[in-house]
């Protein structure tokens, strides 16, 4: 149907069937939205947290200290080349600046044994952690989802 307006000229109205396919796509959600959404969240958490000093090692001569933020990038990087696995959720847990914990989120790919990617991703873990500070601790992993990938 066309229809003129003061001044604007012929315009164009949609119709019926095409605003309730419109309609039915707005409110039909995209598959894996829900999963995309989350994982942003938790990076844009991740990446917006301000990072606090961690002491590096036993630092007798004087305080050595990284930022939060590299170790959670060593971890994620480290992790993630671990066969099925993805991190998802780095999380430090320190006393007096001192890394006490290490919880790890991660997904596995479907078909993976989940124990062993698990194992893998916390060695890796306790393996940076060595690495950038110096001493190990105890790392915590929970798988939070399963995904084909």
């Amino acid at each position: 149907m066309t229809t003129t307006g003061a001044g604007a000229g012929p315009q164009r109205r949609p119709s019926d069937a095409l605003a309730r396919a419109t309609r039915a796509l707005q409110d039909e959600p995209e598959p894996g939205w829900p999963h995309v959404m989350q994982r942003v969240s938790r990076s844009l958490r991740q990446v917006s947290r301000p990072g606090r000093p961690l002491l590096v090692g036993d630092s007798a001569d004087g305080m050595l200290s990284v930022d939060e933020r590299v170790v959670v990038d060593v971890v994620r990087r480290r992790v993630d080349r671990v066969p099925g696995c993805r991190p998802v959720g780095v999380d430090v847990g320190a006393t007096d600046q001192v890394v006490t914990s290490l919880r790890l989120e991660v997904w596995v790919r479907y078909g993976e044994d989940v124990v062993a990617v698990a194992a893998a991703a916390r060695s890796a873990a306790a393996g940076s952690l060595a690495e950038v500070l110096g001493h190990e601790c105890p790392v915590d992993v929970v798988v939070v989802d399963v995904e084909r990938g």
